[in-house]
This record gives structure tokens, C-alpha cells and sequence, in this order.
């Protein structure tokens, strides 16, 4: 198992979301995906789910609905892996909402 680059995730999270926030939709996805593959490196499914549902949440702001829809659907199955049905109930809430429920600023954390 590879050791999640948690730091530069957070940092990438960060910035995609700035970005998208700023109307930067390419810059915005491009660290959201390059969050994804630092945490598909990994084994760590609410990891990687929590990448997922970023991705999902800056692929929806910036228009991209299909995108959106698939990763959200990653990141609750990578979540329903792990039987982590709170983080799944949490997603779909805030994915019904447009992505506007939030439950705390620093997207560094794992509950959404």
C-alpha cells in the first residue's frame, strides 16, 4: 500500500476549489483530478472517496453535470465499501442541494 500524499491532496483540494470559486474551470478540474490520482494510489477507500466526492462537487460548479454524477458515484461506492453510510447520506445531501450544504469551510476534512 502506498502512503496517501495527504498534504499535497489538501493543497490540491484547496486550489480547485479557489479556482473554481474564481470561474477557472480548467484549473479547477485539473487539481481536482490530480487530487483523485494522488488518492487512487492508495488503498484508503474514504481517501480516495473524499477525492472522489471533490472532484464531484468542482465538476458540478463548473458545469459539468455528467462528470459530476459519475464521480459522486465513485465516491459512494468507495464509501459503501467501507459501509460508511453517515459520509454517503452526507453526499447525496449535499449533491440533492447543488452543493451549497456545508457543513465546515476547510475542505480538508472528510466529512463533507
Amino acid at each position: 500500500m502506498t502512503r496517501p500524499q495527504s498534504g499535497f491532496r489538501a493543497a490540491s483540494i484547496w486550489r480547485c476549489k479557489l479556482a473554481a470559486l474564481q470561474g477557472d474551470a480548467d484549473s479547477a478540474l485539473h487539481e481536482a483530478r490530480t487530487a483523485v490520482g494522488l488518492a487512487d494510489a492508495t488503498e484508503m477507500y474514504t481517501f480516495r472517496g473524499d477525492a472522489y466526492r471533490d472532484l464531484a462537487e468542482v465538476a458540478a460548479r463548473t458545469g459539468r453535470r455528467e462528470e459530476s454524477g459519475r464521480t459522486a458515484a465513485a465516491a459512494l461506492a468507495l464509501y459503501g465499501a467501507k459501509e460508511n453510510a453517515a459520509v454517503s447520506a452526507q453526499l447525496r445531501a449535499r449533491a440533492a442541494a447543488g452543493w451549497d450544504a456545508r457543513s465546515d469551510a476547510d475542505p480538508t476534512r472528510s466529512v463533507p
